[in-house]
């Protein structure tokens, strides 16, 4: 991160100037597992495609490499790469603790997250921690009204029950696995109706909710991302978008709250397995961490072992494997942190589908869907679509990195954030701001409508000009042609000169 350009995109952020007042917004963040850019082209989608048409649509999300669930949501709640925030995959080693991530408890999982999380920015806002008590900018303190005080609640998103900075936020859902057959697990319907209850609640009236939704992922992994149940699964989204904006409706707040549509990844087709102890016979002399399609290595005692493992595993077929440090890496932001491996493995992949690395073959997998691989294919790409009073209609953004939706929450939120890896000044033509002028895509297409209709008839009206030029122009051309060769001239009695060459429009 650069310090001083993110102080400089703070004081960007706060010349900002909304048309409509963001005192008066709320935030709704809802990211749908899994989700891939080009979902939202599947039939019975209309839902979605409104919230498209009036609002700004990203053409894709890139997520962060890698392209996994617990390190991308991290990513979009702090705006910082994996490097900078620590959660660098679902499972991880930390040498200097030699703990694994996957099997601290709930209690201790908190020293793991690095950076701060939007829903503890928002609530931090104006107040002094020490004391609890807002400041008012000549220095005195006040106790924060409900109308001042910012309040976040978060349902089921990854890391929210780990306390992270020491802190709670206001309202939490934690995570519910929907076949664990647990009677407290909510659907999206659900969350929903728990989202809007929240910022209603009489006391303490939330203005950021994120919601976390498990679906299309579980789907995509047991049936492909191509398949029916994944396509169903999509259409039934949709459906819950609609209770959404119906409620809201109800509520009084459709028009005064803003909605990000979002994802961790994309997904792609398993099209077979590679079994690495065929390419790596002593295996098992490694540390190996975290699932296919991409794994992490450490050698077990001396750092020879790297070289000889990286030689070993470029010369088989059908593997990328990552040295780290490498340029490859650097370039992803995925080298700077002690839990980054030096042994990164991976697949090549075809247009929309790769294999799986599996470590031996005593382990069986039957998956027909993944993601993990390298963030510049497209098939790893999310969705990413806004809608609300903050921003733009009709609006299709060039793709962004998921580090950026970070400045943009602050800036809806109308918080001070700290420095992140995202910027606002890749997302500011998002926003409705006072001095927009309201060049959208729908006011684009209106006014082209509009010229094309103007020089249609401008057409029209300058062919019917030159048409009846030409015929003047024949007529007399004819008529001194006559005059010059004696044509005579017969003037019946009592009736207008004719002549006796007879015209008509197509001799000409």
């Amino acid at each position: 991160m650069d310090n001083d350009d993110d102080d400089d995109d703070d004081h960007d952020r706060n010349k900002l100037s909304f048309k409509n007042n963001l005192g008066e917004q709320k935030l709704l963040v809802v990211s749908l597992d899994g989700f891939r850019y080009d979902f939202l082209d599947i039939s019975g989608t209309k839902t979605l495609r409104k919230l498209v048409s009036g609002g700004v649509h990203a053409r894709s999300l890139t997520s962060s490499f890698i392209t996994k669930t617990f390190p991308n949501h991290h990513s979009i709640a702090t705006g910082l790469y994996e490097e900078n925030h620590g959660i660098v995959a679902n499972s991880m080693w930390d040498p200097d603790w030699d703990e694994t991530f996957k099997t601290c408890s709930e209690r201790k999982c908190g020293r793991w997250y690095g950076g701060q999380p939007i829903w503890n920015s928002n609530e931090m806002h104006g107040m002094d921690l020490i004391s609890g008590r807002k400041k008012r900018h000549s220095g005195e303190e006040e106790t924060p009204s409900k109308a001042s005080k910012k309040t976040s609640g978060v349902m089921y998103w990854p890391g929210i029950t780990a306390n992270i900075n020491n802190m709670t936020v206001t309202f939490v859902e934690k995570y519910i696995d929907p076949y664990a057959n647990d009677t407290k697990y909510m659907n999206l319907t659900q969350r929903f109706d728990k989202a809007i209850s929240w910022f209603t609640h009489a006391d303490t009236p939330a203005n950021l909710v994120m919601i976390y939704y498990e679906f299309p992922d579980k789907l995509c992994h047991s049936h492909g991302p191509e398949s029916k149940q994944v396509n169903d699964s999509v259409r039934a989204i949709d459906n819950d978008f609609d209770h959404l904006l119906k409620e809201l409706e109800k509520k009084s707040l459709l028009n005064t709250t803003n909605i990000l549509v979002v994802s961790d990844h994309g997904f792609a087709d398993v099209d077979g397995y590679l079994y690495l102890e065929d390419c790596v016979k002593n295996i098992s002399e490694y540390r190996v961490v975290d699932n296919s399609p991409i794994i992490s290595i450490w050698p077990l005692d001396n750092d020879d072992n790297v070289d000889f493992l990286y030689n070993t595993i470029s010369k088989c077929d059908g593997y990328v494997v990552y040295r780290n440090p490498s340029p490859q890496l650097i370039q992803r932001h995925y080298s700077h942190n002690n839990r980054i491996p030096p042994i990164l493995v991976s697949t090549k992949h075809s247009e929309n589908s790769a294999k799986i690395i599996i470590t031996n073959r005593n382990q069986s997998w039957t998956t027909k869907g993944s993601h993990g691989w390298d963030n510049t294919w497209d098939r790893m790409h999310a969705v990413f679509l806004a809608n609300g009073p903050a921003f733009r209609k009709g609006v299709s953004h060039e793709p962004i990195n998921n580090v950026h939706i970070y400045p943009l929450m602050c800036t809806i939120l109308d918080i001070d954030c700290p420095p992140s890896d995202g910027s606002v000044e890749v997302i500011r033509d998002m926003f409705l701001l006072e001095d927009d002028e309201g060049v959208d895509m729908a006011t684009v297409l209106t006014v082209a409508g509009v010229a094309l209709l103007c020089a249609f008839f401008s057409g029209i009206m300058i062919i019917g000009v030159c048409k009846l030029a030409m015929q003047k122009h024949r007529h007399l051309r004819l008529f001194n042609s006559n005059s010059s060769h004696g044509l005579k001239t017969i003037i019946p009695l009592n009736q207008e000169r004719t002549t006796l060459l007879e015209t008509s429009d197509e001799e000409f």
